[in-house]
């Protein structure tokens, strides 16, 4: 869902711009324009002069509108957050991670520096399987796939919980730290990998882990 307001009659001077939990944002220097897709309204930039802000992202950048100057804030409803989403089971929490994975196949920027930006705290805190629309900074680029966590039967150790029973809906990201560096100098990787896990699990939050 969208909605455009006009920043340049509102707003006088430079200024930064702060979004909130559940939108982002665009900035259009030189207004918008209102097209249809598939019947729908749909408001588009109308050049390429634009800047964008992720949800809970703060642009630093000084902006000076002009009076053609608009601004389109993009509602995101959550589908795997929510405490209705948590108390699922496993099986459709895994249907519709699923769907969501493979409804984009976007590749994403490497932008390491905007990781000074984020709040760690809110990366660890947080519910569900979903983040707040924010942008990857070190991982921004990877591969998701469906993985199973299947315990040794003859091996005799005292793990609980799942690393015991073993857990038959996960996901494992494979990603890189930064970019690849095709001509690295001794001393240096040509690449940072990177594997993330995720194990769902039945009307509770999943749990995950990184190295």
């Amino acid at each position: 869902m969208q909605s455009v307001y006009n920043l340049g009659k509102n707003v006088k001077g430079g200024h930064t711009v702060r979004c909130g939990i559940k939108v982002d944002a665009t900035i259009c220097q030189p207004g918008h324009s209102l097209t249809q897709e598939d019947g729908l309204d749909v408001y588009k930039c109308q050049e390429l002069d634009v800047v964008k802000v992720g949800a809970r992202q703060k642009i630093r950048k000084y902006i000076t509108p002009s009076d053609d100057t608009t601004i389109m804030v993009q509602y995101h409803p959550w589908v795997a957050k929510s405490q209705g989403y948590i108390d699922l089971s496993r099986q459709d929490k895994s249907r519709i991670l699923w769907d969501k994975i493979t409804e984009d196949n976007t590749m994403g920027p490497n932008e390491p520096m905007g990781f000074l930006q984020i709040d760690l705290n809110t990366i660890f805190d947080y519910k569900g399987d979903e983040y707040d629309c924010r942008y990857k900074t070190t991982h921004g680029q990877g591969n998701v796939g469906k993985v199973a966590w299947v315990p040794l039967s003859d091996v005799n150790h005292e793990n609980t919980g799942l690393y015991k029973s073993g857990g038959d809906t996960g996901y494992i990201r494979t990603s890189l730290i930064g970019s690849v560096n095709p001509a690295p100098e001794p001393g240096h990787p040509y690449m940072l990998p990177s594997i993330a896990l995720k194990f769902l699990r039945d009307g509770i939050d999943s749990t995950n882990t990184v190295a």
